[in-house]
């Protein structure tokens, strides 16, 4: 898939909040291989955590959708050593 605009995101800015971006690419069953388009979701949910949705549609068939939807965790580091 490639996504447009490829970018970097920055997760602690306020404006990264409910970031869509188109994809396109290629899918494969197994058995054939077809163009598709899609959508990545990036949404800030409560608590400051972060989910991305990834959405994908195959351009042969009207009904066909795959979704895959996975929590962000961010890790904090201290830094400081005693």
């Amino acid at each position: 898939m490639d996504i447009y605009p490829a970018c970097a995101i920055n997760l602690n800015d306020t404006e990264s909040e409910g970031l869509v971006f188109p994809l396109e690419g290629r899918i494969n069953d197994g058995h054939f291989s077809s163009s598709c388009t899609g959508l990545l979701v990036v949404d800030r949910i409560i608590g400051g955590q972060w989910t991305i949705s990834i959405y994908l549609y195959d351009a042969r068939f009207d009904d066909c959708e795959i979704k895959f939807k996975f929590p962000l965790y961010q890790t904090f580091i201290n830094e400081k050593t005693n």
